[in-house]
């Protein structure tokens, strides 16, 4: 009896410990695969691969360590000019007139202990990130 108690205390956790993991990892709880609504519908593969703009411009990151989310003045740069009058871009348009930023919706969120700092890519001169191993595929 005493050895089915034993057993008991070090196997019966064990499936417990690995469902709980499972779950924990799972889409559910990570949402890999869930998109959110955004209020402007920005591809990377088409201003990046398509048309060849540079990462560090979109995102900032030649003037902080951090990449964010370009102002308003960036994305203008090129809707000045270029379809200037899609209905798509309409945010972009009343962001820039009435000086207030787009609220973006944020799709990746890291505790507070994780910082990534994107320095050392842009010190070593990797610029670019092929689309296909780009964390937004």
């Amino acid at each position: 009896m005493a050895r089915v108690v034993l057993l008991s205390i070090l196997i019966v956790p064990f499936p417990g410990i690995a469902l709980g993991y499972a779950v924990m990892r799972s889409q559910y709880v990570t949402e890999v695969s869930s998109t959110r609504d955004q209020p402007v519908p920005f591809s990377h593969e088409h201003h990046v691969t398509g048309l060849g703009l540079d990462c560090p411009y979109l995102s900032s990151v030649e003037r902080s360590a951090v990449a964010g989310v370009p102002p308003t003045e960036t994305c203008m740069t090129c809707h000045s000019q270029l379809y200037t009058q899609a209905e798509m871009l309409e945010p972009v348009r009343a962001s820039l007139a009435e000086n207030r930023p787009i609220h973006w919706q944020r799709i990746n969120v890291l505790p507070d202990y994780v910082y990534f700092d994107h320095a050392i890519h842009i010190a070593k001169s990797a610029r670019r990130v092929t689309v296909s191993s780009a964390p937004w595929r």
